[in-house]
Order: structure tokens, then C-alpha cells, then sequence
């Protein structure tokens, strides 16, 4: 696919594989200038394609590119979700880690992943945003 940078602005764009969730770690980074297209790449599923986004996680805007489509970047700005399908794998993890695992211990351990996982995308933010 292509991203087309229609506005007066420098984007810093990131290319996610079709089936990331939670999307901390970008397969690609792009800076595109104001005015440029450029391709974008990540493993692709070859009907539903990848995900292209402006921040990791559940910020910026998110939205899926079919192969060989193009999308701009006003458009990505105006109709791009913010990854609603984190918040539900946080509450799927928040509700394992509370009530359905059978020990304190894997409870605990669950949790800390969750945990993990929110600092994670924090810090992933702060370093897609320099």
C-alpha cells in the first residue's frame, strides 16, 4: 500500500501487521514529508491487508490499507479509529487476571504482564513521538 501526504505537515507513519492488537512495536517507521506518497510495508494479510496508524497502542489514529490501495493522510486523520480492539484486550486481560485463573500466583503473574504491557505502549508512544 501507499500512504499520500495531502497536507502541509511532516507525519511520522507506522505500518503494523494486519493481526497486531496491541500494536507497541511497529514492522515499520516512515517520515513522510508534506506532499510525498510513499510505500508502506508490514506482513500483510493478502485480503484484508495492514494497518497503517499515526501512534501505538490505542493513540494516534489506526486504519487498515487493502493491497495496492492508497490512503491519505487526511483522510487516515479523519476517519482512522483509535485501536479499539486494545481497550477490548485489556479488559480481557484485566478480567483473566481478576477472576477466571485458578491461583494467586498466576493471578499475580497476569497482572504483571498487563501492567507490562500499558508501560510498554507509554514508552513506545514517547519514542514514535520524538
Amino acid at each position: 500500500g501507499h500512504v499520500i501526504n495531502d497536507t502541509e505537515e511532516r507525519y511520522r507513519i507506522l505500518s503494523f501487521n494486519f493481526g497486531d492488537e496491541i500494536r507497541h512495536e511497529p514492522a515499520h517507521v516512515y517520515d513522510i514529508e508534506p506532499f510525498q506518497t510513499i510505500p508502506v510495508s508490514a506482513e500483510m494479510c493478502p485480503v484484508r491487508g495492514l494497518i497503517v496508524s499515526t501512534g501505538v497502542a490505542n493513540s494516534g489514529k489506526h486504519i487498515v490499507l487493502k493491497p495496492n490501495e492508497f490512503v491519505k493522510i487526511s483522510t487516515l486523520l479523519k476517519d482512522g479509529d483509535d485501536n479499539p480492539v486494545y481497550e477490548e484486550a485489556k479488559h480481557v486481560m484485566a478480567h483473566a487476571a481478576s477472576s477466571n485463573l485458578p491461583s494467586a500466583e498466576a493471578r499475580e503473574r497476569y497482572v504483571s504482564v498487563f501492567n507490562r504491557l500499558k508501560e510498554e505502549a507509554r514508552e513506545a508512544q514517547k519514542k514514535y513521538n520524538r
